[in-house]
């Protein structure tokens, strides 16, 4: 959520434009509520001020009334946190609406093939924070999309690393019993094959659990495609600004 607000803070001011009113809106189960919660966080680091901040429930049916709120609020930006039903209703209105300033999904709905499919034009130059992205190395993922007919998706990307990064634990344990694999996995650092797909170029997992090493992305719709366009020293385009 913080990376959300952070990255889109960063490529408006590249663009030339300052960000003082954000909108955020979010879907209220946990993942929308914890999204939410990080975003706020970006926000108030900034000093930028929130015009909008309202949960909604899971699968609404009219998001009238929240775009009708949004376009009152004078927001520069809105923020939606959404499963993709929920924002395929919130982007549709709003470019039906003509209501065109940037919004910035929270992985989830905007993120998948799903979305520009059902959207068409609507979704192009929607931006959205992601964990991966498939143009980080095609020569890995173009595998995929001619066995699927769509780009490789994020968690797909992921599980594969998964399981490079398992199967590099066993042959280092040298067994596949799970204490042995699990001290293997603690603290090494993991690199080629599929890992070349994540960011950070190599796993390292702290006493938590987490990959220590990987960063958020921006990504774009662009036609059919989703493109990563922040942080730039990763980005395989510039990103669109439209203030």
């Amino acid at each position: 959520g913080k990376a959300q607000f952070d990255y889109t803070s960063a490529i408006a001011q590249a663009a030339g434009a300052k960000l003082d009113k954000i909108a955020i809106m979010y879907e209220d189960t946990a993942y929308g509520t914890a999204q939410a919660k990080g975003l706020r966080a970006g926000v108030k680091a900034a000093n930028v001020e929130i015009v909008m901040d309202d949960a909604y429930p899971l699968g609404i049916t009219d998001t009238t009334p929240l775009v009708n709120k949004l376009r009152e609020s004078g927001a520069q930006a809105v923020f939606p946190v959404s499963y993709l039903n929920d924002s395929l209703l919130i982007i549709r209105t709003m470019r039906q609406q003509k209501l065109t300033i940037p919004a910035i999904g929270g992985a989830a709905g905007y993120v998948i093939p799903d979305f520009e499919k059902a959207l068409g034009e609507f979704s192009e130059n929607v931006l959205s924070i992601n964990t991966s992205n498939y143009d980080l190395a095609p020569e890995l993922t173009d595998r995929f999309r001619k066995r699927f007919g769509y780009f490789m998706v994020h968690e797909a990307l992921e599980h594969a690393v998964c399981l490079e990064v398992l199967v590099q634990a066993i042959k280092k344990a040298k067994s596949a019993k799970a204490e042995e694999v699990a001290a293997a996995l603690r603290g090494a650092k993991f690199t080629g094959g599929w890992i070349n797909g994540m960011t950070g170029g190599a796993v390292q997992f702290d006493q938590a659990g987490l990959n220590v090493l990987s960063v958020p992305l921006m990504v774009q719709w662009r036609g059919k495609n989703l493109v990563t366009v922040w942080p730039k020293d990763v980005a395989k385009s510039a990103p669109v600004w439209r203030s």
